[in-house]
């Protein structure tokens, strides 16, 4: 009986995670919102944005977890503005579009983390990032950092450019 017990025991586990909108709000807690084995997300999820949804595509990260593995905005993503909470990234931030993608959230980086934007592509960060980390730029768009949303970035790891543009205007 134990052993059967034991067995029941369910625990989430890291996967890939896409916004659907589908429910109609911009909500990142709401389960209906997303597609994959986490609904909503889960610690160390890897978060995809394509398609508009029913919502907009101001989207709102009202989540209490914010530990994720990664944001990947698929090529065929619209302009999505991600709002709200603050957000620790243990994977790479990728952006495949050609449309602007802008984040607002604070982010707060541990490990080396690569900012990855597409040829024709522009990323902008519009609020701190903090954290031991390092910020690696790569691929062949634009990431744009400006701290606009509350000041100046503080991670202390450096930053290194591979390839492309890379744009810094903080607020002084």
């Amino acid at each position: 009986l134990l052993f059967l017990s034991g067995a029941l025991c369910l625990q989430a586990v890291a996967g890939n995670e896409t916004w659907t909108g589908v429910v109609g709000n911009n909500n990142w807690n709401i389960a209906g919102n997303w597609a994959g084995p986490n609904t909503p997300p889960a610690a160390g999820d890897i978060l995809a944005f394509d398609a508009p949804s029913a919502g907009g595509l101001t989207l709102n990260n009202n989540m209490t977890i914010n530990t994720f593995g990664g944001l990947t905005f698929n090529a065929t993503a619209p302009a999505f503005v991600l709002n709200g909470n603050a957000i620790t990234q243990t994977g790479a931030t990728v952006d495949n579009s050609l449309s602007l993608e802008t984040i607002n959230l604070p982010m707060a980086i541990g490990a080396s983390q690569a900012f990855t934007v597409a040829s024709g592509g522009s990323l902008t960060l519009n609020n701190v990032i903090s954290g031991t980390g390092s910020l690696v730029k790569a691929g062949a768009g634009l990431l744009t950092l400006t701290g606009e949303a509350a000041g100046a970035n503080t991670y202390s790891g450096g930053t290194t450019i591979k390839i492309g543009r890379a744009s810094c205007r903080e607020r002084v």
